[in-house]
């Protein structure tokens, strides 16, 4: 090579369409699935502490794969995320942590939850049928809840919305959790003999 032969510079192997297909179709299956997680394992009611410890997942990992590429380039880990090809990037990993994280600590909470569940029941005060789906209940003062109401949240596939009616008795069955978060393990209304899950 002469000295004025120029080297190309080599930039990133192209996907495949068979492989960006795949991909999006993965990435499409997977947030319906984790979307599915949080309505089949939903908590009674969200505290302020879950959003703590979710907001503390999301971040932390993000942060740590950062920190181990950060020791490769004489640059601080801020530096790092601010640079605009990567700053995109690590909020999009927060985000995508976030869900995922909270669909893990939901299952995990309620998969392992060894007790067994109390039933109460509840009436519909308010039914919304949208793309995300939720009926509004109210329950005895026993329902533990606070104001004795909460809502259960529908997965988008599910028709029990569109059979529900305000007035409704809608009977829950509720479990302690493994983490001490009350979780909605099954419901019924009272108008339709089958037992639904979530």
């Amino acid at each position: 090579m002469t000295g004025t032969d120029q080297s190309t510079p080599v930039g990133r192997p192209k996907r495949s369409p068979l492989a960006t297909t795949a991909f999006v179709v993965g990435y499409i299956a997977t947030a319906w699935f984790v979307y599915f997680l949080w309505c089949r394992f939903q908590f009674v009611e969200s505290r302020p502490s879950d959003y703590v410890v979710l907001a503390v997942v999301a971040f932390a990992i993000p942060i740590l794969v950062v920190v181990s590429h950060v020791q490769k380039e004489p640059v601080t880990v801020a530096q790092y995320i601010m640079r605009a090809p990567t700053r995109g990037t690590f909020f999009g990993g927060v985000v995508l942590t976030a869900l995922i994280g909270g669909a893990v600590i939901r299952t995990v909470n309620a998969l392992l939850d060894p007790s067994s569940g109390q039933t109460f029941p509840t009436v519909i005060t308010h039914a919304s049928c949208g793309r995300a789906a939720s009926l509004s209940l109210r329950g005895a003062p026993s329902l533990p809840a606070t104001g004795n109401a909460m809502s259960l949240n529908l997965f988008v596939l599910s028709m029990t919305c569109e059979h529900a009616r305000l007035g409704d008795t809608v009977v829950v069955s509720l479990k302690p959790g493994l983490f001490g978060r009350s979780w909605i393990a099954s419901y019924e209304i009272a108008h339709d003999s089958t037992r639904r899950s979530q």
